[in-house]
């Protein structure tokens, strides 16, 4: 195989068919799309990488208004004294003196 170029082929290497020529171009092509594509910071990894932040974000927002639910809650338990006779009564079947408490079932077959 000779580095000198060919005459009848000129910018190809001789020793080199036309069609070797270009088959390594497209490997070199290919290698560097695969690079782009699959590497430490490639596109995939990008993309990924962005929908988990997405995700994570999405969860925060969740999360930031269950906390302001439960802040909420929280106050209401401790100053609110009618908001705790609602629970009471609510919640765990509690009674005022005096009071009777009346349970209505409602028919299933409705």
């Amino acid at each position: 195989m000779s580095l000198k170029k060919n005459k009848n082929s000129p910018g190809l290497i001789s020793g080199l068919s036309k069609q070797s020529g270009l088959l390594l171009i497209a490997f070199i092509v290919m290698a560097v799309i695969m690079l782009f594509l699959f590497a430490d910071r490639g596109t995939l990894h990008f993309y990924n990488s962005f929908e988990e932040k997405e995700k994570l974000q999405q969860e925060i927002d969740t999360l930031e208004a269950k906390k302001e639910r439960l802040e909420t809650e929280k106050d209401k338990l401790e100053n609110d004294p009618e908001y705790i006779e609602k629970i009471a009564r609510e919640k765990y079947k509690m009674k005022k003196k005096g009071e009777k408490i009346y349970q209505v079932e409602m028919d299933k077959d409705k």
